[in-house]
């Protein structure tokens, strides 16, 4: 569609009545396809980082990779005892749009 536009706006005089109208259909158009293909780019982001984070995470169940399942943040935490020992556990948190997980 843009290229016929493009066309059209390539042999139309900057006289004619419909002149302006086609340069901002033109600009409307690429404003467009440029929501569109930067839309598309988020969701394929989102997809990559949900493979990436099902691989990270031990036993991951499948369901993770459903379209309503949003990753929020990934951050690392220390679990303490009680005790005061000496034996700290690193890990892994995500947090996702509907629960938290761990590795």
């Amino acid at each position: 569609m843009i290229r016929l536009i493009q066309r059209l706006l390539k042999y139309t005089s900057i006289k004619h009545l419909d002149y302006q109208l086609l340069i901002d259909s033109l600009g409307k158009l690429r404003e467009i396809a440029k929501k569109k293909l930067n839309e598309q780019s988020r969701k394929t982001e989102k997809h990559l980082l949900m493979f990436n984070i099902v691989h990270i995470i031990d036993n991951c169940r499948s369901e993770f990779l459903a379209v309503h399942h949003d990753y929020i943040e990934k951050f690392q935490v220390i679990e303490l005892q009680q005790e005061l020992t000496t034996v700290q556990l690193h890990l892994t948190r995500f947090l996702f749009s509907d629960c938290l997980e761990y590795m």
